[in-house]
């Protein structure tokens, strides 16, 4: 009879006695149904308080797709409570732990200032979006974020992760009929630290059309050049 390895039996149990949160739920966000349509209730904790926004539109969740990134989608919405329904536009991702908000990161405007006058600064902030509102995601009154793992417990010290290689594609060679078999050696891949992130929301005045939606050339070469004049003024 063979003995379940201890780590087995630890990772069965913080599943079993998981909450509803560490097991991927989201308590901040509610799904409603608006005129038979889903839409989504979105609370935002920052240090002005906390706040509730609606839904109106996904803008953007092609980024969430992907198996690792930054889980980024972008809402169109609205404050509850706002009774004109002004839209805002509503960021909700992961950033590096290692990294700070966008609504932190101002230095760039302060440089900008140093080696601009006035007048060209305030043409290059039309170039970025201004932050309404902005914090870290807050369940159970601790910040949501990948170091600390089911049941509260971090990580080891020496956690690492491993990409599985691909497999090798079939041939196409539709000449030969001759079966083969290869052994071949999988290089050995190499350790990387990893990267933890943190559960953001942040809350844009300004409600922009997305870059993929753009269907004439001369506005796609428009939000190029935006791009670029934003870039420069870096």
């Amino acid at each position: 009879m063979s003995r379940t390895p201890l780590s087995s039996f630890i990772f069965f149990c913080s599943v079993a006695f998981a909450d509803d949160h560490e097991l991927g739920l989201d308590p901040s966000i509610r799904r409603i149904l608006v005129d038979g349509h889903a839409q989504y209730e979105i609370t935002l904790n920052s240090a002005n308080g906390s706040s509730l926004y609606v839904t109106t539109d996904t803008l953007v969740d092609f980024g969430a797709e992907a198996m690792r990134g930054r889980g980024t989608r972008v809402f169109k919405g609205y404050c509850k409570g706002d009774l004109d329904k002004t839209p805002v536009a509503i960021k909700d991702t992961w950033r590096a732990s290692d990294r700070e908000r966008e609504d932190v990161i101002n230095e760039i405007f302060a440089d900008m200032a140093k080696v601009m006058d006035k007048a060209e600064v305030e043409d290059a902030q039309k170039h970025f979006l201004t932050v309404r509102d902005a914090g870290d995601v807050v369940i159970k009154g601790k910040v949501d974020d990948t170091l600390c793992l089911l049941r509260g417990e971090n990580p080891p010290s020496d956690c690492k992760m491993y990409e599985i290689p691909p497999e090798e594609p079939p041939s196409t060679d539709k000449l030969s009929k001759e079966t083969t078999t290869t052994h071949t050696t999988v290089p050995p891949v190499s350790d990387f630290t990893v990267s933890h992130r943190v559960h953001i929301r942040i809350v844009f005045k300004e409600v922009c059309e997305t870059l993929y939606t753009v269907r004439d050339l001369r506005g796609v070469m428009q939000m190029l050049l935006d791009v670029l004049k934003g870039a420069n003024a870096r």
